[in-house]
């Protein structure tokens, strides 16, 4: 546990030093388009699918990163859209992101992955676009954003999984960073929460899950 909190202090800070200019350039419209060729179209079209889904109620979007992917979410959602992030950067430049945007809605705030600072039930759909893999603890990561989400809630996850990730035995894939996992273990640990799997979707080294929670 204190090597995985001393993790998360050095990605917290990390993703901190980026986010104000280096970020998007880089990451967003870097490695991202890079890792799937049609990764933004079709994360724009689930997050506006969310917004339907919703329908007015509470969405959750975690890691919210500097607001790229959920300023377009909220613009279409008539409620309250909540941005949560391990790096204060990333919050401050969410907000900033909402406020030059018109986005009166998005909710940021810092916080844990694994503590996430809500009640079991509170939103109706669960956002998490190209964060997981690099969160320490995918299967916490993912039991807790599960236990957030409404019964009859459906979660939209995006992951860059590299090839090494499923040639690994599950002990050792354990063992290295989330981003060495294969496709397997993102979709078993959405099935261990106790979602529902009804859409795997792979674009180059990027795979985009659609579960739902019964």
């Amino acid at each position: 546990m204190s090597e995985q909190r001393g993790w998360k202090r050095i990605v917290g800070g990390a993703y901190s030093a980026i986010a104000d200019n280096i970020y998007e350039p880089l990451v967003v419209q870097g490695a991202f388009r890079v890792f799937g060729k049609h990764l933004h179209d079709t994360i724009k079209l689930r997050g506006r699918r969310a917004a339907d889904l919703a329908a007015g109620k509470p969405i959750l979007d975690m890691p919210v990163g500097t607001g790229y992917f959920i300023l377009d979410t909220a613009a279409q959602h008539d409620g309250v859209v909540v941005g949560v992030d391990i790096a204060e950067g990333m919050v401050l430049e969410a907000k900033a992101a909402a406020k030059r945007a018109g986005v009166t809605n998005l909710v940021a705030l810092r916080g844990d992955a694994h503590r996430l600072p809500f009640e079991t039930g509170s939103f109706a759909v669960v956002l998490c676009w190209n964060g997981l893999q690099v969160i320490p603890g995918i299967e916490p990561t993912v039991v807790e954003l599960a236990r957030v989400l409404a019964p009859g809630g459906t979660m939209f996850v995006s992951t860059v999984n590299l090839p090494l990730g499923d040639a690994l035995s599950d002990r050792a894939g354990r063992r290295m960073p989330p981003i060495f996992s294969g496709r397997r273990r993102f979709e078993r640990a959405l099935t261990d929460s106790g979602l529902r799997v009804t859409a795997v979707e792979k674009d180059r080294l990027a795979t985009i899950f659609t579960a739902e929670k019964s």
